[in-house]
């Protein structure tokens, strides 16, 4: 086997382009794939396999290499060959003096953690990203990348040069309890965003917030997100591996805000995740159990109140409408397998495809018949 990794040469940009939409072909990420650049091309026997496409862009005194994106045929994956090219193309922009360098990453991509996390990259929080950049420099990156638009689940994976500071360690993978809570309450501003709309627009009077039905809102939307959360913890109780909690905060969250902003919820995406993933039957098979729970939830929620909802016209403490909507965008998205809503159904989907058009066609016909 005879690997060469190159510079990109004058009129393979567009080809370049188009083999790395077949690579992400799975993901919504895939229309918005930029043409390089400038990038790195891994050859194999005399075929193209992979690419690295980069950028260095001057933040002020400071001096940021990203990859765009980075990508491996499917036929030749499992050689080695995506960390050989990451680690040329981090030297690359290191040796262009870059005081950081950033990627993003989808939150399910896990080959891509394992090559980034090797090469000395973590996931990067918003605020450690805003002090080192500045809040210009994380906007700029962030539109420039298409990250907070059309990178919805992706994280942000940062390192900085070995002599730089502040080190790598000032950039820390959070999990667990507080990304929970997070993921939460994000979520429900994002449900209460129209009424704040309209209190500043004077549509509505903000002593709204204050109200029983106001109230009620809430405890609705808390009994979706509560309920899935747990059903998906219990899913992880039933197999033997180490799990943790965490919300990709980082991508997508200017398109779930500008849409809340009119009126449509786009949840952020969060679900517990395991510590190791191994490319196993059994470990599809944990996986998808922790997607099916939480949409049976969600059946169930469907089948008490949807059925019966004359009889709940009384309950004072739970808005059945909102409950009912709520739990029908959530049936919707566990419909779409991509990766860039994953909200659990790309788990049962890689595990069992006719599993997963049963639930579709379940799903479909619970939102829009029952």
């Amino acid at each position: 086997m005879e690997l060469i990794i190159r510079d990109m040469q004058a009129g393979e940009a567009k080809l370049l382009q188009k083999r790395g939409s077949v690579a992400f072909l799975r993901s919504l990420e895939a229309p918005f794939m930029p043409r390089p650049k400038h990038a790195l091309v891994a050859e194999l026997n005399g075929e193209d396999v992979g690419c690295f496409s980069y950028s260095i862009t001057n933040l002020g005194k400071k001096k940021l290499g990203f990859c765009d994106y980075l990508y491996v045929d499917s036929a030749h994956a499992g050689k080695g060959i995506a960390s050989k090219l990451c680690a040329e193309g981090i030297n690359y922009m290191r040796e262009q003096g870059c005081d950081y360098l950033a990627t993003s990453v989808r939150d399910d991509n896990v080959g891509s953690w394992a090559t980034f996390e090797k090469h000395g990259f973590v996931r990067a929080k918003t605020p450690h990203m805003i002090k080192a950049l500045g809040l210009m420099g994380y906007l700029r990156l962030s539109i420039s990348s298409m990250q907070g638009i059309a990178g919805y689940s992706c994280d942000f994976f940062m390192a900085t040069r070995p002599e730089s500071q502040p080190p790598t360690s000032a950039y820390k993978k959070e999990s667990g309890v507080g990304q929970l809570l997070l993921h939460l309450l994000t979520n429900l501003g994002l449900l209460i965003m129209p009424f704040i709309v309209g209190i500043i627009l004077s549509n509505i009077d903000i002593s709204y917030f204050g109200s029983s039905y106001f109230l009620a809102f809430l405890l609705s939307a808390l009994t979706i997100f509560g309920g899935a959360i747990l059903f998906t913890f219990i899913g992880t109780l039933l197999s033997k591996r180490n799990w943790a909690y965490r919300t990709a905060i980082g991508g997508g969250i200017l398109l779930s805000f500008i849409l809340s902003f009119l009126g449509i919820f786009i949840p952020i995406a969060g679900s517990w995740y395991p510590a190791k993933y191994e490319y196993t039957p059994k470990f599809k098979r944990d996986m998808a159990i922790t997607a099916i729970l939480p949409w049976l939830f969600l059946l169930g929620l469907r089948f008490i109140f949807g059925r019966n909802n004359s009889n709940f016209d009384s309950f004072d403490f739970l808005d059945i409408s909102l409950l009912l909507g709520v739990a029908n965008v959530f049936l919707v998205l566990r419909c779409i397998p991509f990766h860039t809503f994953n909200h659990g159904s790309s788990r049962v989907y890689k595990y069992n495809k006719i599993l997963w058009i049963v639930m579709v066609v379940i799903s479909l016909a619970v939102v829009f018949f029952w």
